[in-house]
């Protein structure tokens, strides 16, 4: 295994000295106030995200890979301390990639993946729902992909889940179709609470279909309910803000989705000169400001920065919806895969998770913004290896959780596990 990053072999030198020279009954274990733990057996494992339970323990939810064999969905449970509890795997022949975990109001759990059903070069997925129990046994199950609408066209398309949302009577799931020939379009899926689908053709409101597009790549990141009869889309396309017809560079996008699914607004494009992609939405709250904080990748030819987006909580689908743009300037290069992920304080302000070159690898980057946008503090955590960040949260308490992805054993032969970090509220790994 490779040596730890210089700033935790420090944490972990003082934790030894503190534990030998200060043992009074008020001395708090130092895994109760902040740790960093790894999870996942022999293989490689992505850590995506996670829930925490009212009894501050976690249920983390990643991707395992053995040397031969598929892709598989990860799961495993871990007291509030980071002790690992259980672990398991969900999987069939083909690759199975887990994207999101929703605790449900019954104390089950609902996960989103892709299910593979043919590999590449003519790959095509389905969207897998997953629910299990805190005991990580499985309750019920369902794949469901979508068939082309063009004419002429046959064969099945090719879905990209993105994230779930729980609803009222169910859940919703946000994503890419791609049909045979034809670039993504915007995806949305509908499930009864007893994971049944409801078709494009059933006679409920919020039935499944996809959204044609414009002419380009259209992803649907999120759905959001408003209220009763409305649902905001979130999501990135490469059409031309001024002619949709036309294809330019990739911006941010929203629109309301009303009964039956009909489009009842005019599109919001939040442009900028580079191209972004959304890859995370979360709730503002009131002290914050009530909105929706959107984060996302931003790519030149020479770097890859995070382009952060505040919107208002009734979408009026114009300029006066944006609150506040900001590029987070990390000036590393253009990392291959990276992605972004944020969340609201629960005091005011947010956290943003992303990746950025050092040297030849990646690391994981964490920055808290306060109500502006503008930086409180940037914290990075690396080891030899890449490394990739996954979702965050801040508990009650103040400190602040993170997932993510760490390569141990060098950068040649080193296997990724999932890492789990307890941070204090500066975003440091110490009391």
């Amino acid at each position: 295994m490779k040596g730890l990053p210089s700033h935790i072999a420090t944490a972990s030198l003082c934790i030894v000295m503190l534990l030998s020279c200060d043992t009074k009954d008020s001395f708090s274990p130092p895994e109760e106030s902040y740790f960093l733990k790894y999870f996942g057996d022999d293989g490689n494992h992505d850590g995506v995200d996670f829930v925490v339970n009212s009894d501050g323990s976690f249920v983390l939810l990643g991707n395992s890979k053995k040397a031969s064999g598929s892709k598989q969905i990860y799961v495993a449970k871990a007291d509030s301390n980071g002790k690992l509890l259980w672990e398991r795997t969900f999987g069939g022949i083909l690759d199975e990639e887990a994207r999101d975990i929703e605790l449900l109001a019954d104390g089950n759990l609902i996960i989103l993946a892709n299910s593979e059903v043919s590999p590449a070069p003519n790959r095509n997925r389905d969207v897998l729902l997953l629910r299990i129990n805190q005991d990580g046994v499985k309750l019920d199950s369902v794949r469901q992909g979508l068939f082309s609408l063009l004419p002429n066209v046959t064969g099945p398309n090719d879905e990209d889940a993105k994230s779930i949302t729980v609803i009222n009577n169910g859940f919703v799931v946000a994503g890419g179709t791609t049909k045979p020939g034809d670039n993504s379009d915007f995806m949305y899926m509908r499930f009864r609470s007893n994971l049944s689908f409801v078709k494009d053709t059933d006679p409920e409101t919020w039935n499944s279909k996809p959204i044609t597009g414009f002419a380009g790549e259209d992803v649907a990141v999120k759905l959001i309910q408003f209220n009763l009869t409305t649902f905001y889309l979130f999501g990135y396309t490469n059409a031309d803000p001024t002619n949709t017809t036309s294809i330019s560079n990739f911006n941010f996008f929203a629109i309301t989705l009303s009964n039956l699914g009909v489009v009842s607004s005019s599109p919001l494009f939040i442009v900028s000169n580079a191209n972004e992609k959304l890859t995370s939405v979360s709730l503002s709250p009131a002290q914050s400001g009530l909105g929706y904080l959107l984060s996302g990748t931003s790519q030149n030819a020479t770097d890859g920065d995070v382009f952060l987006v505040k919107l208002g909580n009734q979408l009026a689908f114009n300029q006066t919806d944006i609150f506040f743009t900001t590029i987070i300037n990390l000036k590393a290069g253009k990392p291959n895969s990276q992605s972004t992920s944020n969340s609201s304080s629960l005091s005011s302000g947010y956290f943003v998770t992303t990746e950025q070159l050092n040297g030849n690898s990646t690391e994981i980057v964490l920055t808290k913004r306060d109500n502006g946008g503008n930086e409180i503090f940037t914290r990075t955590f690396s080891g030899i290896g890449n490394d990739f960040s996954g979702s965050v949260i801040e508990l009650p308490t103040g400190q602040i959780i993170m997932i993510g992805t760490m390569t141990l054993g060098g950068v040649v032969d080193g296997q990724k596990k999932i890492v789990l970090m307890k941070l204090n509220p500066q975003g440091l790994l110490a009391p």
